[in-house]
């Protein structure tokens, strides 16, 4: 809203109404929602809900995350050049929630056997 109401704003705000940018924001934020919920309930669920404990349930839930998103960083780019940026980005959302997909089975796979 300031940017709108300045004589030189920092970046044009037509940028912003450009497609490919609006569908980057979109994949930016789809992935931070799916990434925080994953990570906060991924750590809250197994040691609440399952009766884990908490210093054994943090490393391995939380572990997987620097490794994935290091191994995402190399890939992507030869994905894109390879397939261009819109197909990376979807089958990058959609490997996410594949893996979420998962951990939420396991989660609920979990939950029914302790209680």
């Amino acid at each position: 809203m300031i940017e709108s109401r300045v004589e030189e704003p920092l970046v044009s705000l037509a940028v912003l109404r450009r497609r490919t940018v609006a569908l980057g924001n979109l994949g930016g934020l789809t992935t931070f929602a799916m990434a925080s919920s994953v990570v906060f309930l991924g750590t809250l669920f197994p040691a609440a809900g399952a009766r884990h404990e908490p210093d054994r349930v943090g490393a391995p839930s939380s572990g997987c995350w620097a490794p994935a998103a290091a191994i995402g960083g190399m890939v992507a780019p030869r994905a894109v050049g390879r397939f261009g940026a819109p197909r990376t980005i979807v089958l990058g959302l959609l490997a996410q929630a594949a893996s979420h997909s998962v951990i939420a089975t396991w989660a609920v796979a979990t939950a029914s056997r302790s209680c």
